[in-house]
């Protein structure tokens, strides 16, 4: 009798697995379905978000901000550039800097008109705002000489500016 409850132990052990197995894939695959269809509930909230024109705007205003950080970041840790005033550009660490972060800083300042504000500075005619925005479209052409040479323009063209509007606040204060 021994040998036979053995093995029928084994059956109901077997089984009594089987059952437990079963029972945990179970339990995995219904919380599994519980994830995914929570994912697929934000997924379609986040679709939602996405027609709506609050949130590209808000998304393209970031997206400006972050493409011109690296050379604000420059221009306020730049000793020299505070000192110099409206010449701080011609520093040479604002402006080798420049060099660099032109294309994204240009494409930076023209992601930030998706600001009603911005817009309606330049559609008011605000100086400073029309030549900002005219030298930023330099900084999105591409130059014949590509890399750091198109750079160099694109960087120098920021110094200009930078005397341009020197020169501009000067002469509207002799008026």
């Amino acid at each position: 009798m021994g040998f036979f409850d053995f093995i029928s132990n084994v059956g109901e052990k077997i089984v009594s697995g089987a059952k437990s197995i079963g029972n945990k894939i179970e339990t995995t695959a219904v919380g599994l379905g519980q994830k995914i269809s929570k994912g697929f509930d934000k997924a379609k909230e986040v679709v939602n978000e996405m027609g709506k024109a609050e949130t590209w705007e808000r998304g393209t205003k970031l997206a400006g901000k972050w493409l011109r950080a690296p050379q604000k970041w420059v221009e306020d840790h730049d000793p020299l550039a505070k000192k110099m005033g409206d010449f701080g550009a011609l520093s040479p660490l604002s402006l080798a800097s420049s060099l660099f972060t032109a294309i994204p800083s240009s494409a930076g300042y023209l992601l930030n008109f998706a600001d009603k504000k911005q817009r309606d500075k330049l559609e008011a005619g605000d100086p400073e705002t029309i030549a900002s925005t005219v030298m930023s479209g330099i900084g999105v052409i591409p130059m014949p000489g590509g890399g750091l040479a198109g750079s160099a323009v694109k960087g120098t063209a920021r110094g200009g500016k930078a005397l341009g509007k020197a020169v501009m606040k000067s002469s509207l204060g002799m008026l």
